[in-house]
Parts: C-alpha cells; sequence; structure tokens
C-alpha cells in the first residue's frame, strides 16, 4: 500500500501542493514539522522525504486511512 519513496506524491505533501487533513494525529505533526523545515530551507527535502516516508513505513498499519486518501489502494 505504501508508494515507494520516488513517488512524486511525497514531494508534493512535503511542499504543500496537497493539502490533507490527517485522521492521525502523529501522521499530521511529522508532515507539518518537516513542510515547515522544507520552507524554510528548501535543502532539506531529502532529508525531510527519508524521515517522513519512515515514520508511514513504521506505522503504517494504523495509518491506513490517511494513506488511502493520499495515495489511494495500491
Amino acid at each position: 500500500m505504501l508508494p515507494p519513496k520516488t513517488d512524486q506524491r511525497w514531494q508534493d505533501l512535503l511542499s504543500g501542493k496537497i493539502d490533507h487533513q490527517f485522521k492521525l494525529f502523529s501522521a499530521g505533526m511529522c508532515v507539518s514539522r518537516h513542510s515547515r523545515e522544507i520552507k524554510a530551507n528548501p535543502a532539506v527535502m531529502a532529508k525531510s522525504l527519508d524521515e517522513v516516508y519512515a515514520f508511514f513505513t513504521k506505522y503504517e498499519a494504523i495509518a491506513t486511512e490517511d494513506l488511502i486518501a493520499l495515495f489511494g489502494k495500491e
């Protein structure tokens, strides 16, 4: 279900092109924090992407609703 880290939608989510109201509070906090860091310094995109992807990999089972809303059923 989790698309690869190279999927453009991950960068779109972190850059703010995709606006999503997260059901899982911790996921929303994670994405929000990294989005703010990227806005302040776009050079941290790769590092932030790695950390957000690691978060969703670890908590995929409880973030299912948000992942389906963001990426569909894959």
